[in-house]
């Protein structure tokens, strides 16, 4: 609550305000009195951050407790339907709550949000690996296609690469290679040998090398360090250095105190950086085809207990997705609803499943009784609109049964419903009667920002109650561990109906629903009755790589 205390009449507006019934009288003094008094304004904050929390159905008690400190959450607002838009609007401006929509009635007019909330996201970069051939860096790093690059330095020990900036220039480097990124405009080139694509929009692109500047005037060409002297090739176009400008099939040697001097083209040593394009493809069908190997081993695991590989769009049925599991049990496909198949991590060599709409979500059905869970899947996430944005949640949430998925500050969380029964003495349901069920929601350090937006993640949470464990992967590695307190563990666990990337009971009694549904791309998804040891978590990660 605000340090400023608030009347017994303003308690009654807020109240009111939140449960639909204040009248236009006291809403009118309520307007007024919110635009003099900030501690009012604080406490309006926080009963609409609780109110939407418990409408849409809070995690566990510490997730209602967050959304009553919380201040400027962005919540979906109910108003009375007497409320015009614009006074919905204005109230929601003066207290300083974003929100996703007011409502008046039936409406669905979409409301902008306050100042404060019209502030972009940012993120870092300017430029970004779009392919990577056999590639070992110097320091042992790991380098990987969709990484987003700043101010970097890239050093190949082997393979090949290639740079898309985002100034539109396309760069191809050869191992032993060392290329240092400036801007989305300039690169400083080490060593080894480079090929820059650079078209219309992108020209005045600069690539630096022994202390010369090459600026593009719309052109291909070439730069090979491996000799004592930098030679630059022009493939097509123009370039222009300090001392004169080189035009198609015109090459020149580039020495450190300043000298150019004309030598002969010898495009054949550039030959490799040619084929890069199409070894890109090639290096793509293999690491798929060792994938398909890898994918039809799992299959045959005994521990498994669901697994979607999401490998071809069946024919007939666009609907359904069918589950991997051997021997064939169709009893185990998926209803997609709203999903739509879409390019997996292998562009045009296998599918996976796109959530970009509220009510997308595949239905699945798992029978049975666990002892724990490993789920595994690759995501690719777009964006975390939601406060909850899922990946695999059983139906009910009843005793045993798991929710796993991405808060929106990018944390990976997964839960296990303990005592659906048990009373929550703090908390009411909107009847008036107390709400139920106790569980425990174990969180990662946040994993996601708006940076890797497109990129597939490796997402792996397992839950081990025998051990007193839970635990979080990201990319093959462990990123946190937890222990499970006596208090929170249940031995008999279950999943039987339940949704991939979405969240929604069907036997509830009215059409509402809390929107969950992952604005991204989910592929490959498996869940283990059992808990994979870190190096099997390895595997599974390296198995996937594109």
């Amino acid at each position: 609550m605000s340090n400023e205390p608030i009347t017994e009449a303003e308690q009654r507006w807020i109240e009111d305000y939140c449960n639909q019934t204040i009248s236009s009288e006291d809403f009118a003094r309520f307007e007024k009195e919110l635009e003099r008094s900030p501690g009012l304004r604080v406490a309006t904050r926080q009963y609409l951050a609780l109110d939407a929390n418990l409408r849409q159905g809070g995690e566990s008690l510490a997730d209602i407790e967050n959304a009553w400190r919380e201040r400027k959450e962005s919540k979906a607002i109910r108003f009375p339907s007497w409320i015009s838009v614009a006074a919905a609007a204005a109230i929601a401006f003066v207290v300083g709550i974003g929100y996703d929509r007011i409502s008046s009635g039936d409406s669905g007019l979409e409301q902008p949000t306050n100042a404060s909330q019209l502030e972009e996201p940012t993120a870092k970069g300017y430029a970004v690996v779009q392919g990577l051939i056999d590639v070992v860096t110097e320091d042992g790093t790991e380098l990987r296609a969709g990484d987003i690059l700043g101010a970097d330095t890239i050093s190949l020990a082997n393979g090949s690469a290639r740079i898309d900036f985002f100034s539109g220039a396309q760069v191809y480097i050869q191992a032993p290679a060392r290329i240092e990124i400036k801007s989305a405009w300039e690169a400083t080139f080490h060593s080894g040998k480079l090929r820059a694509k650079v078209p219309p929009a992108a020209r005045g692109f600069v690539i630096e090398s022994n202390g010369r500047r090459i600026v593009d005037l719309g052109t291909e060409f070439g730069v090979d360090t491996s000799a004592e002297e930098v030679r630059v090739e022009v493939f097509s176009g123009k370039v222009e250095l300090e001392d004169r400008e080189l035009i198609t099939g015109e090459a020149v040697s580039l020495t450190g105190d300043g000298l150019t001097a004309s030598v002969s083209s010898n495009i054949e040593s550039f030959s490799n950086l040619f084929s890069i394009a199409h070894g890109l493809d090639d290096s793509t069908r293999l690491s798929f085809e060792r994938w398909q190997t890898f994918s039809e081993t799992l299959s045959r695991d005994p521990r498994l207990i669901a697994y979607f590989p999401f490998a071809t769009k069946p024919v007939s049925e666009s609907d359904r997705v069918p589950s991997a599991l051997y021997p064939d049990n169709d009893e185990l496909d998926g209803a997609v609803v709203l999903a739509e198949w879409v390019d997996g991590r292998w562009g045009g060599l296998k599918g996976a499943m796109e959530f970009r709409r509220p009510g997308s979500r595949i239905r699945v059905n798992i029978p049975g009784q666990f002892e724990a869970y490993t789920f595994s899947c690759w995501a690719r996430i777009d964006s975390l609109d939601r406060r909850y944005n899922a990946l695999f949640l059983a139906d009910s949430y009843q005793n045993g049964e798991p929710h796993w998925q991405i808060r929106n500050d990018g944390m990976l969380m997964i839960g296990v419903m303990i005592d659906d029964q048990a009373i929550r003495k703090d908390l009411k349901t909107e009847d008036g009667e107390p709400m139920r069920g106790r569980s425990r929601n174990y969180y990662s350090p946040p994993i996601w920002d708006m940076s890797m937006s497109g990129q597939w993640l490796h997402l792996v949470s397992v839950y081990d109650p025998s051990k007193r464990r839970a635990a979080h992967y990201v990319n093959g590695s462990m990123i946190s561990e937890h222990e499970i307190e006596d208090d929170y563990v249940i031995n008999r666990l279950k999943i039987g109906n339940a949704e991939i990337g979405n969240w929604g009971d069907p036997n509830r009694k009215d059409p509402g629903y809390a929107i969950r549904n992952l604005n991204g791309r989910i592929d490959e998804l498996a869940i283990f009755n059992a808990v994979l040891s870190d190096s099997e978590i390895a595997e599974l990660y390296r198995s996937g790589l594109k």
